[in-house]
């Protein structure tokens, strides 16, 4: 489980890294990301449930 925290931990942070990058972004920039990614968040959503599993799981878990 320490390894897979650790993992969380950093996809958690490259999350953090591509919402800010995606708001720096134009609208049709956006509209461009938002046309191919695979899934219907945008990046800016994406971080903030990233970070909720992050930080729930973090208290369930015991190292």
């Amino acid at each position: 489980m320490k390894d897979f925290m650790y993992e969380l931990f950093q996809f958690m942070k490259w999350s953090e890294e591509m919402k800010d990058k995606y708001s720096r972004l134009s609208d049709k920039e956006k509209e461009i990301v938002n046309e191919f990614a695979p899934f219907s968040e945008n990046p800016e959503t994406l971080n903030t449930e990233i970070t909720k599993w992050y930080e729930e799981l973090h208290k369930k878990v015991t190292y």
